[in-house]
């Protein structure tokens, strides 16, 4: 196996604990529950809890797009180092 193989697997094995450490599944969940939320007709009705909730899904939007913007890297990354391996 390439040294570049084998770091590729290390940071699979990284990326992995990352997706369980920081609950992807949760977060994206909770992202659903408050789009619902905020179709809501009286959503607006209190302001300063919806600017609280707004300001919560921008911050689940940001962390959801980080770490997929990781993943599609570091599946290019893999598809670079096959090619590179042939």
């Amino acid at each position: 196996m390439t040294a570049l193989k084998l770091k590729s697997r290390h940071l699979d094995r990284y990326w992995q604990k990352s997706v369980t450490l920081f609950d992807l599944a949760h977060l994206r969940a909770e992202l659903e529950r408050a789009n619902r939320e905020m179709e809501q007709p009286d959503f607006w009705d209190n302001p300063e809890n919806a600017q609280k909730a707004m300001k919560a899904k921008k911050s689940m939007e940001g962390t959801i797009d980080g770490f997929e913007r990781l993943e599609k890297s570091l599946a290019d990354i893999e598809e670079l180092i096959e090619l590179a391996e042939m």
